[in-house]
């Protein structure tokens, strides 16, 4: 009973006439359902961000290693190459 003489005095108070052009001001009820609305959309946009964030260390991660794996080729190349010259060189 409360809420309807809550609406009642909401709509009554002389702020929005009845029938005008303008929007009515958000219900209660109206008000928790755009809150909810707003909090799925924020929602589902941080677990976008995070998506996005993982894929991109994810490939960072793999492109470091692979950088990391090809000079650790070169430098056992070149130590190769040292200790056969070293070697022949005896």
């Amino acid at each position: 009973m409360a809420r309807k003489s809550r609406k009642k005095g909401r709509a009554n108070d002389g702020s929005q006439e009845p029938g005008s052009s303008t929007s009515l001001p958000l219900t209660e009820k109206h008000h928790r359902g755009a809150h909810k609305a707003y909090q799925n959309l924020l929602g589902e946009a941080q677990a976008q961000a995070r998506t996005e964030a993982q894929q991109t260390l994810h490939y960072e991660l793999e492109v470091g290693r692979a950088g990391l794996k090809r000079k650790l080729e070169e430098e056992a190349e070149t130590g190769r190459a040292e200790l056969k010259r070293k070697l022949g060189g005896e």
